[in-house]
């Protein structure tokens, strides 16, 4: 007993913290112990898929054995030597060993630069076949709902052939993230799990995948979306319900889904009914609701918009039918289980009056920003039933011009026009979605309502600080007004087709990023080719261009245009060498940005 004193190392406490402190992720490397990615700051362990790592925080959680921390020294102790029959203090001992011993420098805490979420659609495949196998053989999801769910742009294929759940935001359809789920089975390269499995970088928090059946008055939330189809798949007759996939046990998404359900409800005088997580049947599925319980042993309840209580309720399935949905409808479909009749159906968006304000305003706020109507004053806002929009002459910054949109004929009007264009496409069977439908018809009556104001604009002055005497003010309103029919004449042209309105706002985004401008532009539509011209000037070059553009190539995403317009302005003849080499060395900047 005394030799085994005397062989302990003492450890003074700037050691200790040391040890603490050092870098986990070069810890587990130079242990040996295997990862894969599977988010952006995310790892797990290829022979134990629970062992989760968290890299900005220096941190991992094997969910398997409830236990977690934070540092290379309990890393050390709860998991490499989790095993060992080494009493608490000669784990510390051996774990402090470990540490020091190995190559692990000191963590040091960083805030990511994160950007938001841009879906790539360049990845996508126009095959299902792979993901659509491996959905319904491999996972025994019903043929049925794995259709639907495509049709609905919910699931796609990506280049790679693996299944894309899309986070669809409900209110807006917007794509707000993705989960990918791999279709080839490679446990050596994936562990005990055997496919891929991660979220695209930079997916928005506080949302997932998800699908409704009806209205969202009974939500029910899983742990993944082959979890979340599984139980849909098992329990066809549900109605009125979402099923919302977390990809974890995350409580940000339940909050999120609540609360956008709870509003969505309240605008009929309904509200949110029963909350239901179908998590895991593990110990970190009992350990995430047991946040939820009462200290008498019951779930807690939330209370919804129109003041009712919203009971919680934990649905997993049984020890004797299997650890999560999945695991339970595969083994039902090897006995007497067989694919039921399903209520889903695509879910058809619809135009509501919050949804048509909110996209004018952004649409609006987007068009004074592209066509360089903004200065300190300028701004977009509702106020009783109306879209006022407050626009500038930035070289005369204190003479604003006043628009106006009732929110009620912006509605009337979108609805008439989208009509009339569905029918357009009908008739030269030609296919368009619904929503982009609407959205572009959004953006036509905005930009009319534009122009309008442009042309007979109504003006005054900012009443605070005014600098001006009353003759510099009569100057500048008529510079202005002679300003604003100028632009009336290019948001005409410009927005008068999705076309050349893309053409407009890839230029004026590469003005921002090259440090330019461009100006006097005007497009033609030459019967084979468009034809673009307009000034380019950068300091203080100033040179007109004229370029062709092929209609198939704006057929191609915004990336390859952009590039494209970065090449042909670079390299026209009418730039001097000077202001073409300055275009060239920001070829990285455009390169980055996009």
């Amino acid at each position: 007993m005394q030799q085994e004193k005397e062989n302990k190392q003492h450890y003074t406490h700037d050691q200790v913290k040391a040890a603490n402190n050092a870098n986990l992720l070069d810890f587990i490397q130079d242990s040996g112990v295997q990862l894969r990615r599977v988010g952006h700051d995310s790892y797990k362990g290829v022979e134990h898929d629970s062992l989760v790592i968290t890299p900005s925080k220096n941190s991992f959680y094997w969910n398997s054995m409830s236990t977690g921390g934070v540092g290379a020294l309990d890393f050390a102790t709860k998991y490499l030597l989790a095993d060992s029959n080494l009493e608490e203090g000669e784990k510390f001992q051996k774990g402090m060993e470990l540490v020091l011993k190995s190559s692990a420098g000191q963590f040091i805490p960083h805030k990511e630069d994160l950007h938001p979420f841009a879906f790539n659609k360049n990845q996508l495949s126009k095959q299902f076949n792979q993901a659509y196998a491996y959905l319904t053989k491999t996972r025994k999801i019903n043929p049925k709902l794995v259709k639907q769910l495509h049709e609905a742009g919910l699931i796609e294929q990506n280049q790679y052939g693996n299944a894309l759940f899309l986070w669809r935001d409900p209110t807006t359809r917007k794509i707000k993230g993705a989960s990918i789920q791999g279709t080839k089975i490679n446990h050596e390269k994936y562990g005990k799990r055997g496919t891929l499995k991660k979220i695209e970088p930079n997916s928005t928090k506080g949302f997932g995948f998800s699908f409704s059946v009806g209205k969202p008055e009974n939500l029910y939330f899983f742990e993944a979306p082959i979890d979340a189809m599984s139980y849909y798949c098992l329990h066809p007759k549900l109605h009125n319900s979402q099923f919302i996939a977390m990809d974890g046990l995350k409580k940000t998404v339940f909050a999120n889904y609540f609360k956008l359900a709870d509003n969505q409800l309240s605008q009929i005088q309904s509200g949110v009914k029963t909350i239901n997580f179908g998590v895991d049947n593990d110990a970190a599925g009992t350990q995430f609701m047991e946040t939820f319980q009462e200290d008498d042993g019951t779930y807690k309840h939330l209370v919804n918009s129109q003041g009712e209580m919203v009971p919680i309720n934990r649905i997993s399935p049984s020890s004797t039918e299997g650890k999560d949905w999945n695991e339970v409808l595969q083994k039902k479909s090897k006995s007497s289980y067989h694919s039921k009749t399903l209520s889903f159906k695509k879910k058809q968006f619809e135009l509501t009056p919050a949804y048509a304000t909110n996209h004018a305003v952004t649409q609006m706020e987007h068009l004074l920003d592209d066509y360089n109507l903004t200065s300190q004053n300028s701004k977009v806002y509702v106020s009783n039933n109306k879209i006022n929009t407050i626009y500038s002459n930035p070289h005369a910054p204190e003479i604003l011009g006043l628009i106006q949109l009732d929110t009620q004929d912006l509605l009337n009007a979108t609805t008439i026009i989208a009509k009339d264009r569905a029918n357009q496409y009908k008739a030269i069977n030609k296919h368009i979605d619904q929503q982009e439908l609407l959205d572009k018809t959004i953006n036509y009556v905005v930009a009319k309502n534009l122009t309008t104001g442009l042309y007979k604009p109504k003006i005054g002055a900012t009443r605070a600080n005014l600098s001006m005497n009353q003759k510099e003010v009569r100057e500048q309103v008529i510079n202005s007004r002679s300003y604003f029919i100028k632009k009336a004449k290019e948001v005409e042209q410009f927005e008068q087709s999705p076309v050349f309105s893309k053409i407009h706002h890839i230029l004026k985004k590469q003005d921002k990023l090259l440090n330019r401008s461009t100006s006097s532009l005007n497009i033609k539509n030459e019967e084979n080719h468009y034809l673009l011209t307009g000034y380019l000037k950068k300091e203080n070059a100033k040179k007109s261009f004229a370029i062709n553009i092929n209609p198939t190539v704006l057929a191609e995403n915004d990336d390859k245009i952009f590039q494209l317009f970065n090449q042909k302005l670079s390299n026209h003849k009418s730039i001097k060498n000077s202001f073409k080499k300055s275009y060239v060395n920001q070829q990285t900047i455009v390169n980055r940005e996009m």
